[in-house]
């Protein structure tokens, strides 16, 4: 386990009587001096002295500490305000163990670590494992209450007062920085404290059968099942944890981009990836923070958009609009859609706007927005992985026509993975047909059905 967890940390203040300490834990730790002289001869005070998992030294200008810490929020870097904090934070730090359930996310890898245990090693890895699990499950069901409840009521009540400011916006935002840092630490640092001396072990059928063979294989059994479930699936705390935590840098990302550093930060700095990879790829428009009146930003319009942003604060995966896949009912949707999107400069590659001539229509349509182009979706398996990667239903083009404004002109994000949260969730949608065969024989104006029907019956006269 790295001592930074590739952090990049800035010793704000090192005082001269403090630097042979200073080199002596960067020493004991396996970390380079970077300026070997600055600490070992020169006699001065210090200020804003880096240190990461691998160096201590060299120094972070003041207006790259400036913007980076103070105006980006970047989750990259920490602040010690001195040695004394630092000191603190190593104290922590070195308690750390690395836990093998949390560090190996290959399930074959910790099967054989498993395997590998006695009955001694395999009681105190199942307790280990169920307080790792209990802490995960209590610290995102905690997360949840606080962002639907407390931060979610806290911005209505701004809302209500009409707290028309920058600065009471950022006291909102700044909670939710607070809370992803928190989130941080929690996935990279307070779940390694927990240790086999210090975890609760409540004993129980699968660790208390008075047979120890039996017991041995059903803690075994629950080890192995309960990796798998902690790092893979969508219903475990600790995968919530990492989807929040990095959807809530997202969320503040835009927002604190268009308040506060539009104009003075290139948006191509690396701290942006995170929204351009949503699509926005040369610029972040107003209508995703909140509207201007006069040129100036309209706070309570700001509130509502971030009230509403934050409905998708645990939406795994936030999905771009790199690519849409489309299912649709009649090729009258495909035309229809197509001679919206060719008015809007988008490049017809398959030349859907004529589909209807078409002996054999296409299995589906993606839309690129990135690209401005539209094009048929492949074959069946291909359009079933890409769904199921996304973990998404498609839209039906029906929907996108209704919603073309949202998703399709102004490519609201949020709205986009609201709506296909909403659709995923309908149990209702894309549910396969099932009809018999002398129903399918009265269906006369359906040519597929009626080749399937004589198909049907060829069959059962060759079998007879």
């Amino acid at each position: 386990m790295k001592l930074f967890n590739d952090h990049l940390y800035v010793i704000l203040s090192v005082k001269q009587k403090e630097k042979a300490e200073l080199v002596k834990i960067a020493r004991g730790h396996g970390l380079a001096l970077m300026c070997p002289d600055v600490f070992l001869n020169e006699i001065s005070d210090l200020s804003q002295i880096c240190i990461d998992d691998e160096y201590l030294g060299g120094h972070l200008m003041s207006m790259i500490c400036f913007y980076e810490i103070n105006k980006l929020r970047n989750k990259k870097y920490r602040l010690f305000r001195n040695v004394k904090e630092l000191k603190k934070y190593i104290e922590i730090a070195d308690q750390r163990q690395d836990h093998c359930f949390v560090v190996e996310t290959a399930v074959e890898k910790y099967t054989c670590y498993v395997d590998s245990l006695s009955i001694n090693d395999s009681r105190d890895e199942y307790f280990l494992v169920k307080n790792i699990v209990d802490y995960t499950e209590f610290y995102y069901l905690t997360t949840k209450d606080y962002i639907e409840k407390t931060l979610s009521n806290s911005i209505k009540r701004s809302i209500s007062k009409k707290e028309n400011s920058e600065e009471s916006v950022y006291k909102q935002l700044n909670k939710i920085v607070k809370l992803r840092d928190e989130l941080d630490d929690v996935i990279n640092t307070k779940i390694y404290l927990i240790n086999k001396d210090n975890c609760t072990k409540v004993e129980d059928n699968i660790s208390n059968d008075k047979n120890d063979d039996v017991s041995l294989m059903r803690m075994k059994s629950f080890l192995k099942k309960i990796h798998s479930y902690f790092h893979s699936s969508e219903k475990s705390g600790y995968f919530h944890l990492k989807v929040i935590n990095k959807n809530l840098d997202t969320i503040f990302t835009i927002f604190n981009y268009k308040l506060k550093v539009d104009g003075v930060i290139s948006y191509q700095h690396k701290v942006f990836d995170v929204v351009r990879n949503l699509g926005y790829q040369e610029s972040l428009p107003d209508y995703l923070v909140g509207e201007k009146k006069d040129k100036k930003w309209d706070y309570i319009s700001i509130f509502r958009r971030l009230l509403y942003t934050l409905k998708i604060y645990d939406c795994y995966p936030l999905l771009s609009n790199n690519k849409i896949p489309l299912a649709y009912e009649a090729s009258e949707e495909i035309e229809a859609l197509a001679k919206k999107l060719l008015a809007l400069g988008y490049q017809d590659i398959n030349d859907l706007v004529s589909c209807t001539k078409r002996k054999y229509p296409p299995v589906a349509v993606i839309v690129e927005a990135n690209k401005k182009i539209f094009r048929t979706g492949g074959g069946i398996t291909v359009m079933a992985c890409m769904c199921s990667s996304r973990r998404r239903k498609p839209l039906y083009i029906s929907d996108l026509l209704k919603h073309f404004d949202k998703i399709v002109v102004n490519h609201d994000f949020v709205y986009h993975n609201l709506l296909l949260l909403k659709i995923t969730e309908d149990e209702s949608r894309f549910k396969p047909q099932i009809i018999s065969l002398k129903e399918a024989e009265k269906i006369k104006d359906d040519s597929k059905i009626e080749k399937l029907v004589r198909i049907i019956n060829e069959v059962n006269k060759s079998d007879e």
